[in-house]
């Protein structure tokens, strides 16, 4: 019914947002690990993908989005992205143990054994120095490869690839624009 002052879920609806944009850039301290999943597709869970989020000190949430692949390189790249991100969370010998030395037959079973290796642990007090840049869809995420997360003390590894590293959102050039520029280069 429109008017009024609850959304579908019986939400209270607030006339003012207070989403907090996320911050890119090489170094952006006080990042604190808030969970890992499956991901949503509105209410329903997608066994095809998953999230590790990330909140930052401004209070911006960052998710970092996984996808089950089907090729060697995917499975790979998902490895080696968990792996990077778990081994900051946990010791090594931990995530060697659990994960490395029982290979998952699935990606939901990896899922699942990522989320047991994470259930008890504490990580309130752990705060992270990450290096978030803007994909090529305008959302910001991690690089593709490491490194990308550690903790303060070895901020120093964190570096900046300019030709992949992007940390100021591309504003789109109308096709307009983009002829107009092309015909100022034949003068």
């Amino acid at each position: 019914m429109y008017g009024k002052s609850t959304n579908s879920k019986g939400e209270e609806l607030s006339a003012d947002s207070s989403y907090v944009l996320p911050v890119a850039g090489e170094r952006v301290k006080g990042n604190k690990f808030i969970s890992f999943d499956f991901g949503k597709d509105g209410d329903d869970i997608s066994e095809e993908r998953a999230e590790f989020v990330f909140k930052q000190a401004n209070g911006a949430l960052v998710k970092i989005s996984l996808f089950a692949g089907e090729e060697e390189w995917q499975i790979d790249n998902i490895n080696r992205t968990v792996k990077h991100i778990c081994t900051k969370l946990v010791n090594e010998e931990a995530y060697k143990e659990k994960i490395e030395n029982k290979p998952a037959s699935s990606f939901a079973n990896f899922v699942t054994k990522i989320k047991n290796l994470l259930k008890d642990e504490d990580f309130s007090d752990k705060v992270f120095t990450m290096k978030f840049v803007y994909n090529k869809k305008g959302y910001i995420s991690v690089p593709s490869f490491p490194n990308f997360i550690t903790t303060p003390d070895k901020e120093d590894i964190l570096s900046t690839n300019p030709k992949y590293d992007n940390y100021e959102l591309k504003t789109p050039v109308s096709n307009d624009t983009a002829k107009d520029e092309e015909d100022d280069e034949l003068f």
